[in-house]
C-alpha cells in the first residue's frame, strides 16, 4: 500500500517537472492599415493614415518608407503615433495629379503593408486679360427669324453704367454689345449654352456675329479718349438658374487685346424686329401730310450710275434755330435714282422695294433699336414724344421740270403696321451735297499773313519719294488756308522740299513730283485742299483735283508757293504765298521712314482740317444715320432720327 502511494507522488512530481520546463505561448505582432488609398487636395494638406498594431514588442517601432528611393519631395512622413501615420503633402503647382506610395514595416512582421496618396492636379493660373470686368447693366432685343436661314437673333448690351436718354452711353462707362444667333424657333428667351464668334456674314446657330453689331466701347469724355473695338474670336457661355442668367465672355478684339466680362442678373428682352409687338411706339392712325418744306440731300453713288438721295418732307414750321416745331410729321424717303451731276431729280414712279436699284424707295427699319433707316415717318404730337411708321410698301410719284428745279412729289405709302402715310409737296428742289467743293465760282485765295507749317513723313506712300504736308493757316485763325500733301524726290529731311512743279497724282498713290488730290475720308479732309476757316469751323473748302503747284525752296527756310487748281465742280482756285515754313520730321515718330503700307494715307493722322461730310462712296448704316442727323431737318431731342448714344451704334 505504501508503494502505491509513493508511486503516485512520484508520478505527480514527474508531471510537474515536465510542465515546468515549457515557455508560455506569446502571439506574434500584427499591423493592419484601416485604409490603403488616400486623396490629397491640390493646395496641400496633412494626410492621416490610421493603423492598428497588435502584440507590440517592447523596444520595436513602426517604420514608414517611400517606395521611390530618395523620397518624393512633396510628400513626407512627419509623425508616427501609436495609431496613425501623418504625411504632409505640399501644394501641387503642376497641372497633373501625382501619386506617392509608402511601405509600413514592423519587426517580427515578414510582409510590409503599403498605402498610397494621390494628390489632385493643381489649378491653372487665373488667366490675365487686358480688360476684365464685372458688369451690372443689361439690355437686349429679340429679332425673330432674323438670320440668313431664319435663325433667331439677340442683340445684347452689357455695361457697368446704364444707357440713358434713348440709348446714350455715359462718360466713363464700359459697354459690350453682342449680336448672337440661336436655332430657329428659340423665341424671346435666350437659349443657354456656348456661343462662339463665327465667320463674317454667317448667322449660324449658337454663334456671335463678328460683324458691325458686336463691339466694345469705353466711353471717354471725347473722341480722343474713347476706345472702340470689334471682336475677331472668342466665346460666350450662357447659363441660367430660373430667371437669373449668367453671361461669361472671353473675347479677343481686332487690336489683339483680350476681354473677359461676367454679368449675372435678369435678361429680359424687348420685342425688336420680330414677334407680335414692335420695339417702338408705332403710328396707329393714317396720316395725310400737306408738306410745306421739302429737301433732298445726296448720300452716295454706288459706282454703277445710281445715286442715293435722302428726301425729307414736313408740315411743321421751323423756329429761328432751325428746329421743327411740333405737332406734325417728318417723312424721310430713302430714294435711289440715276446719277445726275447737276443734282436733278429723275421724274417717274419710285416703288418701295428692298433692291437699292434705280427708281426705288427702300423700306424702313428699326436698326437694332439704335436708330431708324430707310423710309419712315416720325409723328410728333408734342416736343416730348414721338411715334414711328416704317414704310413697307407703296410708291412715290415725281413730276415737274428738272431744268427749272421745280417738282411735284406725291407719296402713297403703307407702314409695317398697315397704316396709310400720304404726303403731297410742290416747290423748288435740288440735290444738295453733290460735290465736295463749296465754291460757286472761281476764287483767288488771300494768304496775306498766313503762317506756314510743314511735316515730313518719309516714304509714307511707299512710292519711293519723301512725303511732305504743308499747311498755311491764317494768322488770326479766320480766313483762307491751304493744305498740301505732296511727294518729292529724295528722302532727305534736312534738305527740305525740293523746288519744282508738282502735278496731280495719276495713280492710286502720288509718286515723286506729284501731290495727292483732295478727298474726304470720314470727317477729315485728305490730300490737297483750299479751306475757308471761321471761329466755328470751316465755312468753305475745295479739293484740288488737277492743276499745277510750283514750289521754290530759297535755301534759308523760306519757300514760295504758286498754285492754280480745279475743284470737282470745275471751278479754279489759285493763289501764291512766300514765307518761312517751320518743318518737323515725323518719319521717326510714325515709322513711315521707309516703304510703309500706302493705305495708311487714309489715317486722320495727316488731316489738319476736319469736317462732317457724307462723302461720295458707299456708306455704312451708322454713317447714313449720322449723315441724316447732320444734314436733315433739326428735330426735338427725343427724335428717333438722331443717331443715338455717344455713338453707341458706331462701328469700324
Amino acid at each position: 500500500m505504501r508503494n502505491q502511494v509513493l508511486c503516485s507522488v512520484l508520478g505527480m512530481a514527474a508531471l510537474f517537472l515536465v510542465n515546468g520546463c515549457q515557455k508560455p505561448v506569446v502571439d506574434p505582432p500584427t499591423l493592419k492599415l484601416d485604409k490603403t488609398e488616400f486623396a490629397a487636395k491640390a493646395e496641400g494638406e496633412v494626410v492621416s493614415v490610421p493603423y492598428t498594431l497588435a502584440n507590440a514588442v517592447e523596444g520595436s517601432v513602426v517604420s514608414v518608407n517611400p517606395v521611390v528611393e530618395g523620397g518624393y519631395g512633396w510628400a513626407e512622413v512627419t509623425r508616427i503615433s501609436a495609431s496613425a501615420i501623418d504625411v504632409t503633402v505640399l501644394e501641387n503647382e503642376t497641372l497633373e495629379s501625382r501619386t506617392a506610395e509608402f511601405t509600413v514595416s514592423y519587426p517580427g512582421i515578414s510582409a510590409d503593408a503599403k498605402f498610397s496618396i494621390v494628390q489632385a492636379a493643381g489649378e491653372p493660373p487665373a488667366p490675365e486679360y487686358d480688360h476684365d470686368n464685372t458688369l451690372t447693366e443689361f439690355s437686349g432685343t429679340f429679332y425673330e427669324s432674323y438670320g440668313n436661314n431664319g435663325e433667331d437673333n439677340y442683340t445684347l448690351v452689357f455695361s457697368d453704367l446704364p444707357l440713358i436718354d434713348d440709348y446714350y452711353t455715359q462718360t466713363g462707362g464700359t459697354y459690350y454689345q453682342l449680336d448672337m444667333y440661336a436655332p430657329v424657333g428659340s423665341g424671346n428667351v435666350i437659349p443657354t449654352g456656348t456661343y462662339t464668334v463665327g465667320a463674317s456674314g454667317s448667322t449660324d446657330p449658337m454663334t456671335v456675329s463678328p460683324d458691325d453689331y458686336t463691339w466694345y466701347r469705353y466711353q471717354g469724355a471725347d473722341d480722343a479718349s474713347t476706345v472702340e473695338r470689334m471682336f475677331v474670336s472668342g466665346s460666350v457661355e450662357v447659363s441660367a438658374e430660373g430667371d437669373v442668367y449668367t453671361f461669361e465672355a472671353v473675347l479677343t478684339d481686332d487690336a489683339g487685346e483680350t476681354h473677359h466680362f461676367v454679368y449675372t442678373g435678369p435678361a429680359e428682352l424687348d420685342g425688336g424686329g420680330g414677334g407680335d409687338e414692335p420695339g417702338y411706339d408705332a403710328i396707329t392712325e393714317p396720316l395725310d401730310i400737306d408738306a410745306s418744306i421739302g429737301q433732298a440731300v445726296f448720300v452716295a453713288e454706288d459706282g454703277t450710275g445710281v445715286m442715293n438721295v435722302t428726301m425729307q418732307f414736313t408740315d411743321m414750321p421751323v423756329d429761328n434755330e432751325g428746329y421743327v416745331v411740333p405737332p406734325g410729321t417728318i417723312l424721310s424717303v430713302d430714294a435711289y435714282m440715276p446719277y445726275d451731276e447737276d443734282g436733278k431729280i429723275a421724274l417717274g414712279t419710285y416703288n418701295v422695294e428692298d433692291t437699292y436699284e434705280s427708281m426705288s424707295v427702300s423700306p424702313g427699319m428699326d436698326f437694332y433699336g439704335l436708330f431708324s433707316l430707310g423710309s419712315y415717318a416720325t409723328y410728333y404730337p408734342d416736343e416730348n414724344s414721338y411715334a414711328l411708321g416704317y414704310i413697307s410698301s407703296g410708291s412715290m410719284e415725281v413730276s415737274g421740270d428738272p431744268d427749272a428745279g421745280q417738282y411735284t412729289i406725291t407719296c402713297n405709302f403703307v407702314t409695317a403696321e398697315g397704316v396709310s402715310i400720304k404726303c403731297d409737296w410742290s416747290g423748288s428742289m435740288s440735290v444738295l451735297g453733290m460735290f465736295d467743293s463749296t465754291l460757286e465760282s472761281d476764287y483767288t485765295l488771300d494768304l496775306d499773313g498766313a503762317v506756314g507749317t510743314g511735316y515730313y513723313y518719309g516714304d509714307f506712300y511707299g512710292t519711293g519719294g519723301g512725303n511732305w504736308m504743308i499747311t498755311l493757316n491764317p494768322a488770326s485763325d479766320v480766313g483762307d488756308g491751304l493744305q498740301v500733301d505732296l511727294v518729292a524726290e529724295g528722302l532727305d529731311f534736312a534738305a527740305g522740299i525740293p523746288s519744282g512743279t508738282y502735278t496731280a497724282q495719276t495713280s492710286d498713290y502720288p509718286v515723286a513730283g506729284e501731290y495727292a488730290t483732295g478727298y474726304i475720308y470720314g470727317n477729315y479732309l485728305q490730300g490737297t485742299w483750299y479751306v475757308d476757316q471761321s471761329l466755328y469751323g470751316l465755312e468753305g473748302y475745295a479739293p484740288a483735283v488737277s492743276g499745277d503747284l510750283d514750289i521754290t525752296n530759297h535755301g534759308d527756310g523760306t519757300y514760295t508757293l504758286e498754285f492754280s487748281h480745279l475743284d470737282d465742280k470745275g471751278y479754279t482756285w489759285s493763289g501764291s504765298w512766300t514765307g518761312a515754313i517751320e518743318m518737323s520730321d515725323k518719319s521717326e515718330d510714325t515709322g513711315y521712314s521707309a516703304a510703309s503700307v500706302a493705305t495708311k494715307s487714309a489715317s486722320s493722322m495727316k488731316s489738319v482740317f476736319g469736317l462732317t461730310s457724307g462723302g461720295r462712296g458707299a456708306v455704312t448704316p451708322e454713317q447714313k444715320a449720322e449723315f441724316l442727323k447732320e444734314n436733315g431737318l433739326k428735330t426735338p431731342g427725343v427724335s428717333a432720327v438722331q443717331a443715338r448714344s455717344h455713338k453707341m451704334s458706331v462701328r469700324k
